[in-house]
């Protein structure tokens, strides 16, 4: 029985709002080794981690990260600096630069996509060594603490964009020694991962509360054919790092875990992990279609 998820090519996922940080590695030639330059980019994923981010992308020096929030890409980025500038203490002329900005990006596969990704690598391309450059929108959604520390710097000519986009640098540290300041951006959810697929419909779900709806309703997120279903037949929902399968149908949802005895389920509420099949409405033996999932 086949279990493994594997995006439609021309699927693509709903808009939602992130923050997009771009950094770059500088530094004179040969001042860093291979190994030590993927130590720094190794410590650079650190800052990533321990603001609440995600790497997507990172090749040659320079990585692409996304955050729940904009004070979560501004301790990662004050981070960054933080730890690029220890280094240099022992590797002179070391520096990165950094962009960030907040709006919404869609999801194609493995690609991040949209005006969002655009103006945040425009913002990396702005900043010089030892500058974190973001839009005058997105400092403005920063907490009062954070924004106190950014300043005005002139506008950009976006891409595509009709208006020059203003500027502005969030500055990590004031004077030579100034303390880099502490910003404990909200606890960051436990990392955890759903994919489901019926037919050429891909659904991904993370976030806190996000909630997959499947039935025979056409508002459902997952539309299944076949009488046995009902117009909501369930749902699933992430809570506290884990999934959720609840029934509210007629004839039952039937769920067989990968290597498991398939779990009849009826008006209740089971957890989903690892991978498996789902039958709607019948058993998965004999249903001629069956919603997938994966979770991590």
């Amino acid at each position: 029985m086949q279990t493994e998820l594997k995006p439609p090519e021309t699927a693509a996922g709903a808009e939602r709002q992130t923050a997009v940080l771009f950094a770059g590695v500088e530094g004179k030639p040969g001042a860093l080794a291979a190994a030590e330059m993927r130590r720094l980019e190794d410590t650079l994923g650190q800052a990533v981690d321990l603001s609440g981010g995600r790497i997507v992308s990172r090749r040659d020096g320079e990585l692409m990260a996304l955050f729940a929030t904009p004070d979560a890409a501004a301790a990662a980025a004050m981070r960054m600096h933080a730890y690029a500038q220890t280094l240099a203490k022992d590797k002179g002329g070391i520096a990165i630069r950094i962009g960030f900005h907040v709006g919404p990006v869609s999801q194609r596969g493995d690609d991040i996509y949209g005006d969002t990704v655009n103006l945040a690598l425009q913002l990396v391309d702005k900043a010089k060594s030892g500058q974190i450059v973001t839009s005058e929108a997105t400092a403005a959604s920063l907490s009062p603490a954070v924004q106190e520390r950014v300043r005005l710097m002139g506008h950009l000519q976006g891409r595509g964009a009709a208006e020059p986009v203003p500027l502005g640098e969030l500055v990590w540290r004031k004077g030579p020694y100034d303390e880099v300041p502490t910003i404990i951006p909200a606890p960051a959810a436990a990392r955890a991962t759903l994919g489901m697929q019926y037919r050429n419909t891909l659904i991904v779900r993370r976030r806190e509360g996000d909630v997959v709806t499947i039935g025979r309703e056409d508002g459902c997120d997952i539309v299944v054919a076949g009488a046995a279903a009902s117009r909501r037949h369930c749902i699933v929902e992430r809570r506290n790092a884990r999934f959720f399968l609840t029934d509210h149908s007629t004839n039952g949802t039937f769920i067989v875990p990968e290597k498991q005895d398939e779990l009849a389920v009826r008006n209740a509420t089971v957890p989903l992990a690892g991978r498996g099949v789902i039958g709607i409405g019948q058993s998965c033996a004999g249903a001629a279609d069956l919603v997938t999932y994966a979770t991590d």
